[in-house]
């Protein structure tokens, strides 16, 4: 993109432009940030445009449901907005999360939690159940970040649609321009679907900063034009992408592979020691890194020159790398089944009998929200009917091989 103007209006409905935000604490110094307890908090940090250049703490796990009828449907208002005022803040999310935010304004740019952001620092935030749309330039973190923004140890889960540049935890990740910051992004997750037109990416849509030590297990639905990434869409003239892999499922016309959708080959653009689950994308392509059978996936030594004592972890239970930091260690890869269903949620019948079809025998175990294992199950080539009379209701998880499908007990 090229350089942007920033203008900033003093007058606009909506926006408290003058003042400073009430929160349940904190002066927004770094020595006492604001601090952030609940969703409350949360919109007057957006809509305290005053408030961008401060730092902010969250004490609490939120609940952003009712974000769901705000402003007429639209839900939440980014924070940091091109043409009003960019965020350049630090929000430190502390390992709390923010539950079931909504945003739905498919016809604007920039959305995300953050929309727009100006060498600020996003770190420990975590985002779960989110339903984001915007136009272009989306995701559940940020829209974009520009100019030096950091974000370290973060994570989204959610639904993710936009037009272009649309990823799973950020929209677009900038350029340095004019001699400005490299944007960085590293030891982050995205997890969920992603679903839109061209640049789009299970972690990030277009990359132009440094991506290291993330991973992605994101479905990514490219509808009809082009470039789309298990971890990124588009790798651009000064992208990097460094000790990260993918095991996200990307469908979709135009340029597609299982890590990179496509790569500018410049002096400045690399892929280094990054991979991607080649069964579970189910594409043996990619513009740059690596790709591997699932279990290869699950063996250290794949990983080579990766920092096992510090940074990743991989275990006999574990079917890709994941991040020490992380709290949740049972996070799944809910995918498509390739064979030959569509949907990645099954339902099952009223009588709670589950009805798949399969082309090849399969063996596998049942597990619930919390990675418990609960049953083995066995998959015949042909229709098969598997009676989950004993499991209550809720969702649990079927894991085979080479896929793994969610499951709605009724």
């Amino acid at each position: 993109m090229s350089s942007r103007s920033i203008i900033t209006v003093l007058i606009i409905s909506n926006f408290k432009i003058m003042f400073a935000g009430i929160y349940s604490g904190g002066d927004g110094t770094q020595t006492n940030p604001y601090q952030i307890s609940n969703l409350n908090d949360l919109i007057e940090l957006s809509e305290t445009v005053s408030d961008y250049n401060s730092y902010f703490i969250q004490t609490a796990d939120i609940d952003a449901s009712a974000t769901l009828a705000m402003n007429d449907g639209k839900g939440f208002i980014p924070i940091g907005r091109l043409g009003l005022a960019l965020f350049a803040g630090v929000y430190d999310g502390n390992g709390k999360t923010i539950n079931n935010l909504t945003i739905k304004r498919p016809t604007e740019d920039f959305i995300g939690l953050f929309g727009y952001t100006n060498q600020s620092t996003l770190r420990n935030i975590q985002l779960k159940n989110a339903s984001i749309q915007g136009n272009n330039y989306v995701g559940a973190l940020a829209g974009i970040l520009w100019n030096g923004t950091y974000v370290f140890r973060s994570f989204s889960h959610g639904i993710i649609k936009g037009m272009h540049n649309v990823g799973g935890l950020i929209g677009d990740i900038e350029p340095p321009e004019n001699n400005f910051i490299i944007n960085r992004v590293e030891e982050s997750i995205s997890a969920g679907t992603v679903i839109g037109r061209a640049f789009c990416g299970g972690l990030t849509g277009y990359n132009n900063g440094k991506i290291k030590n993330c991973y992605s297990i994101t479905t990514v639905h490219l509808i009809d034009e082009f470039n789309g990434g298990g971890l990124v869409g588009e790798n651009g003239e000064t992208g990097s992408v460094e000790k990260s892999h993918a095991v996200s499922f990307v469908k979709g016309v135009g340029l597609t592979g299982g890590l990179i959708g496509y790569n500018h080959q410049d002096p400045g653009s690399s892929i280094t020691l990054s991979y991607w689950d080649k069964d579970q994308t189910g594409l043996t392509t990619s513009y740059g890194g690596v790709g591997q059978a699932t279990q290869s996936m699950t063996v250290k030594s794949t990983f080579y020159n990766w920092d096992f004592n510090n940074v990743w972890e991989i275990s006999d239970c574990q079917r890709f790398p994941i991040l020490q930091w992380q709290t949740n260690k049972s996070l799944t890869t809910v995918m498509e089944i390739k064979v030959p269903q569509k949907s990645t949620t099954y339902f099952t019948t009223e009588e709670k009998l589950l009805i798949l079809y399969s082309q090849v025998d399969l063996h596998g175990i049942i597990y619930n929200l919390e990675g418990k294992s609960l049953q083995n199950i066995q998959l015949h080539k042909g229709e098969n009917y598997i009676n989950l009379d004993r499991f209550s209701a809720g969702i649990y998880f079927m894991r085979f091989p080479t896929l793994s499908l969610k499951v709605v007990v009724r």
